[in-house]
């Protein structure tokens, strides 16, 4: 039999390899597998407020009535003391925190029950100042956006750490000299 260009374009569409998978082509692929990438959105803020009040007084008076002789003369002594405490004390404290970033993981896992555990790393080194942004946590697939995208609030034992290195973060510590004299004192 001749090979025309018919049967030999029909025969390479055949021993195309076919894809182990089903994927649409008008549809977005919801991440779901080990591997995937998700874009976790941080949006987290903190606010506490403390408040402590103490008030404590205390009065005590003692009263000491002795006689005796001393000696060939009569001597009578009476001893009164007194102690007074008073303290008032207070105090506020307050902090507000907040943090915004995206950072894009990899699904490293999938739970017994059917989650996905999340990891992410983002480092940025701008002016000699490494900034890093660590992520992890555990999400549901419904809590997946269609666009791969959840948020930080949806993160079961979520835990997201922000630290710097630098001139600029050692600047921000104390002295070697400030941190052993609030040690002591």
């Amino acid at each position: 039999m001749p090979l025309t260009w018919a049967s030999l374009l029909i025969s390479l569409v055949f021993a195309l390899p076919v894809q182990a998978q089903y994927m649409p082509l008008y549809t977005a692929q919801k991440a779901m597998r080990v591997g995937d990438l998700v874009t976790i959105i941080i949006q987290e803020s903190a606010n506490a407020v403390q408040k402590a009040e103490t008030s404590v007084k205390k009065d005590v008076t003692r009263d000491f009535s002795s006689g005796f002789e001393f000696m060939k003369g009569g001597l009578d002594i009476d001893f009164t003391g007194g102690y007074k405490d008073k303290h008032k004390g207070g105090g506020t404290t307050s902090r507000s925190t907040s943090f915004n970033a995206r950072v894009t993981a990899s699904i490293i896992a999938l739970t017994p029950a059917g989650n996905l555990r999340l990891e992410g790393h983002q480092r940025v080194k701008i002016n000699d100042e490494m900034q890093e942004i660590t992520v992890k946590g555990v999400v549901r697939p419904q809590d997946i956006r269609p666009d791969n995208t959840v948020l930080s609030s949806a993160l079961s034992d979520a835990d997201i750490v922000y630290k710097g290195k630098g001139s600029l973060a050692r600047k921000q510590k104390p002295g070697w000299m400030s941190r052993l004299l609030n040690w002591l004192f």
